[in-house]
């Protein structure tokens, strides 16, 4: 890692913990707002046309209100309940992929360091947490809802209960019920630790958002017609998750310093280990697959050669009986002359011994 690079897994007392979640988000924020931009962005734009599209939303909401301020009987009301849902469901989603992203951003600076990641290496993870984050967060929702109506202590104790839920999703990769019991554990005895916490950043991001708001409702009077709307619309979406990102933050912080305190350095190794040994894995995958392509390559080039040496055998062999046939021939011809001329000599001499019988001896 870099120089500059905030240690996350660190164990911090209370300020220390409001502090380097201020000060991380601080240090980060360029790169921060680039991939809120890219994944949270579509959301925010989808329900800011909603919202106009239907009369609902910050700055529709703005503008009845300084009407009401000014004495005018403001009797329009919102009747499509169709509408409200979507935009419920669209704000659900944002919300979910909010805490995904920032999961994700927190766990690869932890594992990676500072700007050694790019927008796929989040898209990777991502793609593979969100739905269970999705799916963990609607199940603690639907408990903290419960305890509320049960009792109001059971709902607060279960609200910062699971808190954790998506950290410990994200950077264990563990099951939706096994987060949760995860989350639990970590928070037991640290409960009051925790809310804490999360009441000064709830403090610090609530008025942040809302000196935002009033300045970007104030503007938006200057015009009243539905672009306008949408447009100021998502300025204010965009700007409130961008400080919402700060109190994102605060549970990666609290669950880093728990797991320190807890359980250091086992987990610790094996949670900054997970990635390196996917990517060994990987690695010797690819290693033993390019091996295999090179024994593939080796066997035919062998089965080749004995090929090669084979026929060359071949032709060798026929070369020599080629040679041999081609010997023997010329021997049987030598043989056949030389019988030839040996009986054309046997001729001759009898011819002449005939002769000199008949020749007179005077």
């Amino acid at each position: 890692m870099n120089k500059q690079d905030i240690k996350i897994f660190q164990e911090r007392d209370f300020g220390e913990i409001i502090s380097v979640t201020i000060s991380f988000f601080i240090q980060e924020i360029k790169s921060i707002i680039m991939v809120l931009l890219y994944f949270v962005g579509p959301f925010v734009l989808i329900s800011s046309v909603l919202s106009s599209y239907f009369n609902l939303g910050t700055v529709n909401d703005f503008t009845k209100m300084i009407e009401i301020f000014k004495g005018n009987n403001i009797t329009q009301t919102t009747q499509n309940s169709g509408g409200t849902f979507i935009i419920i469901l669209s704000n659900l989603l944002q919300g979910i992929m909010l805490y995904t992203v920032i999961g994700v951003y927190a766990k690869l600076y932890s594992e990676k360091g500072k700007g050694n990641f790019e927008m796929q290496d989040i898209w990777n993870e991502l793609s593979k947490r969100y739905f269970s984050v999705l799916g963990g967060q609607i199940l603690a929702g639907l408990m903290v809802v419960a305890g509320f109506i049960l009792l109001i202590i059971p709902g607060f104790y279960l609200l910062i209960a699971v808190s954790l839920l998506f950290v410990v999703i994200v950077f264990e990769e563990l099951s939706i019920g096994d987060s949760i019991s995860r989350s639990f554990v970590l928070i037991k005895g640290h409960w009051w630790f925790t809310f804490g916490t999360f009441i000064v950043i709830g403090i610090l991001t609530s008025v942040l958002s809302a000196m935002f708001v009033g300045a970007i409702g104030a503007a938006s009077l200057i015009g009243s017609n539905q672009l306008v709307t949408t447009l100021f619309n998502v300025i204010i979406g965009f700007g409130s998750v961008i400080i919402s990102a700060v109190s994102v933050f605060l549970p990666i912080f609290l669950y880093a310093s728990f797991v320190t305190k807890k359980e250091n350095p086992t987990l610790l190794d094996r949670i900054t280990n997970i990635n390196q040994n996917n990517e060994n894995n990987s690695n010797i995958f690819e290693e033993s697959k390019v091996l295999e392509q090179e024994d593939i390559k080796n066997e035919e080039q062998k089965t080749k050669n004995e090929n090669d040496w084979e026929e060359l055998l071949d032709k060798h062999k026929k070369t020599i009986d080629k040679n041999k046939e081609n010997t023997d021939k010329i021997i049987e011809e030598e043989e056949s002359n030389e019988v030839k001329k040996s009986k054309t000599e046997k001729n001759r001499f009898e011819d002449e011994n005939e002769n000199d019988r008949f020749k007179p001896k005077y």
